[in-house]
């Protein structure tokens, strides 16, 4: 059974986030003649000195993106790393918010369908999602589930169950409705696992039971 586990990424401040989504917005339209890149950059020194790169700004932006070509596609890499993982602890935190508001009926257990279609689907590494019940396991594909979302945003009654038979999204009051049967998983394909199964009752610890040997000892008699 697979675990929520975030990809290796150094979250970002917002401001740094910032600031580096506009490096690279500038440098993507880097053009000869043009000094945008190249004054954002002296007006933020501190993004030279991570990109770890010596540059000339005092060139126009087309040379300073051929200097910085190599440091930016790193630096693309981590950007992307740190999305990753932000969508990986959006959808590992959407799964323990779904457990913890399911409601278990007799034959089924009731789900939030606004997780089940929203913030649970976010890791884009995830290729199944897998719903744990007492008896059954039900994997269900992730791009099923957001197919289905994009027509179900014009419907303000989605719900949504799962059972041994698979995952169920209903509407109109029942009229409307989609069912996902269990897949069977890909060998070594990612999953985001739902535990839907009851946590068993801690078992009580009982007192230890009272020695005659500890009796006489607390009357001093041993």
């Amino acid at each position: 059974m697979s675990t929520c586990r975030n990809p290796r990424a150094t979250r970002m401040s917002p401001r740094r986030a910032d600031s580096t989504r506009e490096l690279l917005r500038l440098y993507s339209l880097a053009a000869p003649g043009e000094n945008n890149l190249a004054q954002f950059l002296s007006e933020h020194p501190e993004l030279v000195a991570r990109l770890g790169v010596p540059v000339d700004l005092s060139c126009d932006d087309a040379d300073v993106a051929l200097q910085l070509a190599r440091a930016i596609g790193h630096q693309k890499r981590r950007t992307a790393q740190s999305k990753a993982g932000e969508h990986a602890e959006r959808a590992c935190a959407a799964a323990r918010q779904l457990v913890d508001t399911s409601r278990r009926r007799i034959d089924r257990v009731e789900l939030d369908a606004d997780l089940v279609l929203g913030a649970l689907l976010a890791d884009g590494s995830k290729k199944y999602i897998a719903f744990e019940l007492p008896a059954a396991r039900v994997p269900v594909l992730r791009g099923a589930l957001l197919r289905a979302r994009v027509p179900l945003r014009n419907f303000i009654d989605v719900a949504a169950y799962v059972d041994e038979q698979g995952l169920h999204l209903r509407w109109r009051g029942g009229h409307g409705g989609l069912n996902f049967r269990p897949q069977v998983q890909e060998r070594g394909a990612e999953v985001l696992d739902v535990d839907l199964r009851p946590t068993p009752p801690r078992r009580r610890q009982l007192p230890r039971p009272l020695l005659l040997a500890d009796v006489l000892a607390n009357l001093g008699l041993t």
